[in-house]
């Protein structure tokens, strides 16, 4: 295959990694067109971005992406809309829109392709531009070099420079050369610019200049004083070139703090740009449909049915980070957006015929909560804390009676402190209903509240007891890949919310009672 048909690769939509195709003119002038998704493809659309002008001048970035063998996808090209938008000073220079830009998106969505796409294309059109690129390790960067490196001289070949190469026959073709010494890897441009992979220590970045500097996997310098001395040592680097720009990348971490954490705080404050494919804190991580609603790269750079793989090969908490770019939830915040639950809370209304009930124990018999649930006319949920109370004792005959009266059956969660009172239950006459939940019951149970309140449909009743457990909510583990509100990790009795959740779930669980049709007898 000759060195450059990959243009023709291009133009037949079989290039490696392809959402795609782009069209190039004769003269090599790159046509990029709008950020908008064909008809009938799924749009996944990032939890935070920075508005960028429709007009934005992609053409360095295609360039790059075009000398290292891809067409961009969609998320990668909104991420240079953000980086290449640019502002007009008074004395008519351009500089960039957004100097800070904060990145992140799930594994396997190409973003360091587009990191290094801006990078190359920017260095191999433009003379004096220097570049500066850090992973979370030396040894990481050096293998991210590397790859993309062998890449840039497979597709856009020039070897060691040498500019009377037969197979360098384009008129806008600018000789580089590779040095790949271990500590000194870096491009070299004959323009005069250049990319050096340095190690995120600010004594690397100390005395030099860059335009361009992107610190990737910012998610591992989890250490405040570490990111700060980093970021110390990298943005004077920056203070003499007007039009620098820094972007921090990475995916989802461990805790929410560091480096990438800060950066997209202030990105989703306004303060620096940002661009982030993540689920919302309250969705469903089990289920496929948040994993095609938040993954950019289904379809392109892995499929659905891999994303179900690694859901099932990693724990539910890796999945989230590392896929979902979801991070894990601060102990101290709660299970349950508290801002929709207090815009759910309601006076007081009377209770139809249809309804369900349920019980929770705390873990160790210091309380328990008996609760009602219903949904009106309109389909919205309701529920409402019956009881509770300090002690157990009090649990079964209170139980026994609002069954009795409503003639529905008693929901719990078939484990632990529960099986107690359902055994004394089961001992009274006539014998009541039951409805133990298992496990996966749980889980749904606990998913359901949260999307429901998320989703501004759940009424509540403002009831003091109900709100402490709320607000003390926080998740935890519950069998291989899933969660459930968890009463070791939460700050306050949780068995009131439990048991509404419980008996949200016992309601929907039931087919709905059908009115007799009338019968009809022929004359």
């Amino acid at each position: 295959m000759h060195r450059w048909a990959v243009d023709a690769l291009f133009e037949s939509g079989t290039a490696a990694h392809v959402h795609r195709p782009l069209s190039f003119s004769p003269h090599n002038e790159v046509r990029v067109p709008p950020l908008r998704e064909p008809r009938g493809r799924r749009v996944v659309v990032p939890l935070h971005a920075s508005p960028a002008s429709p007009h934005v001048d992609l053409s360095e970035f295609v360039d790059g992406a075009r000398r290292l063998g891809f067409v961009p996808s969609p998320q990668q090209e909104r991420f240079a809309r953000i980086a290449c938008d640019v502002v007009e000073l008074d004395d008519g220079d351009l500089v960039p829109r957004y100097r800070r830009i904060a990145e992140t998106m799930p594994r396997r969505s190409g973003k360091t392709d587009g990191q290094w796409a801006l990078m190359v294309g920017r260095c191999a059109t433009r003379d004096d531009y220097h570049v500066a690129f850090s992973a979370q390790t030396g040894a990481k960067g050096r293998k991210r070099f590397l790859d993309f490196a062998s890449r840039l001289e497979r597709w856009d070949p020039c070897p060691r420079g040498r500019g009377d190469d037969p197979g360098c026959t384009r008129t806008d073709h600018v000789h580089y050369r590779v040095y790949r010494s271990n500590g000194g890897e870096s491009i070299l441009w004959e323009s005069g610019s250049s990319i050096h992979v340095l190690p995120p220590d600010p004594e690397n970045y100390r005395s030099d200049e860059y335009a361009l500097v992107i610190l990737d996997e910012g998610q591992e310098i989890t250490d405040e004083e570490q990111a700060n001395e980093l970021l110390g040592g990298v943005l004077p680097t920056m203070d003499t070139v007007p039009d620098a720009q820094l972007i921090v990348g990475g995916t989802a971490g461990k805790f929410r703090r560091g480096l990438l954490w800060t950066a997209l705080e202030k990105g989703r404050a306004g303060s620096w740009g940002i661009l982030e494919y993540a689920a919302p804190e309250h969705a469903d991580p089990t289920d496929p449909a948040t994993w095609e609603a938040t993954h950019p790269g289904i379809g392109t750079l892995t499929t659905l049915d891999v994303i179900a793989e690694r859901f099932d090969d990693n724990s539910l908490l890796d999945f989230q980070r590392e896929y979902l770019g979801q991070w894990p939830v601060d102990p101290t915040a709660s299970a349950i957006d508290l801002t929709a639950w207090g815009k759910a809370a309601s006076e007081p209304t009377l209770r139809p015929k249809r309804v369900a009930i349920a019980y929770d124990v705390a873990i160790d018999d210091s309380c328990a909560a008996l609760a009602c649930a219903w949904r009106d006319d309109d389909g919205r949920p309701h529920v409402e804390l019956l009881a509770f109370r300090a002690g157990v004792s009090w649990l079964a005959a209170e139980a026994y009676r609002v069954a009795r009266s409503a003639g529905v059956p008693i929901a719990y969660d078939n484990i632990g402190k529960n099986l107690p009172t359902a055994t004394t239950l089961h001992h009274k006459r006539p014998v009541p209903r039951l409805q133990p939940m298992s496990l996966k019951d749980v889980q749904g149970a606990a998913q359901r509240i949260v999307s429901e309140v998320v989703d501004g449909r759940l009424v509540h009743f403002d009831q003091k007891d109900l709100n402490l457990a709320v607000e003390g909510a926080a998740w935890r583990p519950a069998g291989e890949n899933g969660r459930a509100f968890g009463h070791k990790a939460s700050a306050h009795p949780i068995v009131p919310l439990t048991a509404c959740a419980l008996a949200l779930w016992s309601l929907d669980s039931r087919p709905a009672r059908r009115r007799a049709r009338p019968q009809v007898t022929a004359a």
